[in-house]
């Protein structure tokens, strides 16, 4: 007798779907137009993050706020049930999608740029910004890497600075040792000892820290003075590819 084709283990299946039937395979709004890898490809959280934040940064103008306006729109309807973001989809075949540190961080700081570009209210990403920021706290756990730590530095500077002038305030009057003191948050120095961690990597062979990665760390830095605390040396941190001799 034939045998039946052999279509590998059972566990490598794809999962059976347990969405009700009435719910699409992908829950999501079709309509919103974000920003892709690449032109005419499918709106993923990272880059319309990005690219919000760079319109932000521009000076105002009908255009830029409509489409600044677009992208939070497309944040806010991503946004996974338990607070962050995933890449690009929430909802799929029934199932849950978590949210990652990185894309979190991401999204957190391309709302905060729709509220400075005037493209959104502070009250319609309060909620959401919220549930961000809670949910990077409980991944925190998973975040070795100094990219999410920075994300969520970056992220939390800019709620403050825009939510609660009163905490710039308290520490601005405070004498200088304690002044520090409450810049230089657990985060702070999680940051920087993950950096040094990366830097050691590098320095031993081992190419893991990426550009990006070390630009954002010393942005979420620029203001605490751990850098020198733990003899960060800054030109070992974003140094150039040398050509590959021929």
């Amino acid at each position: 007798a034939n045998s039946p084709p052999d279509n590998g283990p059972p566990d490598t299946a794809p999962p059976a779907s347990k969405a009700p039937p009435d719910e699409p395979p992908v829950v999501l709004d079709a309509t919103l137009d974000g920003f892709g890898w690449a032109r005419h490809t499918f709106a993923w959280v990272e880059p319309t993050a990005t690219a919000m934040l760079a319109l932000a940064a521009q000076p105002r103008t009908r255009a830029i706020r409509q489409r600044v306006a677009i992208g939070a729109r497309l944040l806010l309807d991503r946004q996974s049930a338990d607070g962050g973001w995933n890449y690009g989809n929430k909802r799929v075949l029934g199932y849950d999608l978590p949210g990652y540190p990185d894309t979190t961080g991401w999204a957190l700081l391309g709302l905060e740029a729709a509220v400075r570009a005037g493209a959104a209210t502070r009250a319609d990403v309060a909620a959401a910004f919220q549930r961000g920021l809670a949910a990077m706290s409980v991944e925190r756990d998973t975040a070795i890497s100094p990219l999410p730590l920075a994300l969520e530095m970056l992220a939390r500077r800019a709620a403050r600075g825009t939510t609660s002038v009163q905490h710039d305030e308290v520490v601005a009057r405070q004498p200088a040792g304690k002044r520090q003191q409450l810049l230089a948050e657990p985060l702070a120095e999680l940051l920087a000892t993950a950096l040094v961690s990366a830097l050691a990597n590098v320095n031993a062979g081992y190419p893991m820290l990426e550009t990006r990665t070390a630009v954002l760390a010393l942005l979420a830095l620029h203001d605490v003075d751990l850098l020198a605390l733990h003899d960060i040396d800054l030109p070992a941190v974003i140094t150039p590819t040398p050509h590959a001799s021929s």
